[in-house]
């Protein structure tokens, strides 16, 4: 008789709407049907479509003859991090200067999360009744990684208009004043998954409460 698994007990992972359209479509026989949920741009023949700066930056590593295939130090290529700290803040960012500024390279957006959520649950104890403020459209893809690491008040908050497609600033506001003081607010700046790009108005305007009520803040 063959011997149960001792993994037979893990849970399968939830997966996110995304993934849930994704797969619909897949299954779906009909031609006439066409999958618009893609959260990536593709070219003609249906590849990614890579940006040339994206392209010209790949280029230029491969042919660099310093580079080697080395591991990289724990906390990442110190000059990667340095570069982007600099393209985030301005290389005459205050924070910068007065060596406020830190980063670690981490294998991509998902992991960037987890190690940002695993720091915070160690060490952001300066309210015990804070909660993680997500985007309603990213609630269910990023709630799992700040659990597992630990964390469990939620607050989510709307930030997309589907009536008049495009940022639903009043309501994303409201939201942001209901939430507890100390919170950690995760923000979708990277037009993920929308292609909403805040305004500086905007910016001002989320700061302002941010500031106000003692919040940190992520970005996506």
């Amino acid at each position: 008789m063959t011997t149960l698994s001792i993994f037979l007990d893990v849970p399968e992972a939830t997966k996110d709407t995304d993934k849930q359209k994704e797969e619909a479509h897949l299954k779906d026989r009909d031609r006439r049907n066409i999958f618009l949920g893609q959260r990536v741009l593709l070219s003609e023949d249906s590849q990614p479509w890579v940006p040339l700066p994206v392209k010209k930056a790949y280029l230029q590593i491969v042919n660099d003859p310093t580079r080697n295939h080395e591991h990289l130090p724990v906390a990442g290529e110190q000059g990667f991090i340095r570069g982007v700290i600099e393209f985030a803040l301005g290389k005459d960012s205050k924070a910068i200067l007065h060596n406020r500024a830190s980063g670690v390279q981490t294998p991509g957006t998902t992991g960037a999360f987890r190690i940002g959520a695993e720091f915070l649950h160690r060490w952001y104890h300066i309210n015990k009744t804070f909660s993680v403020c997500l985007a309603q459209l990213a609630h269910d893809r990023y709630r799992g990684i700040f659990e597992a690491a630990g964390l469990k008040n939620f607050c989510p908050y709307r930030f997309w208009d589907k009536i008049n497609m495009g940022l639903a600033l009043p309501e994303m506001l409201e939201d942001l004043e209901n939430s507890p003081d100390f919170s950690i607010v995760v923000l979708p700046t990277s037009c993920n998954s929308t292609g909403v790009q805040l305004s500086h108005s905007d910016w001002r305007q989320i700061a302002d409460i941010i500031k106000r009520k003692n919040m940190s803040h992520s970005s996506i």
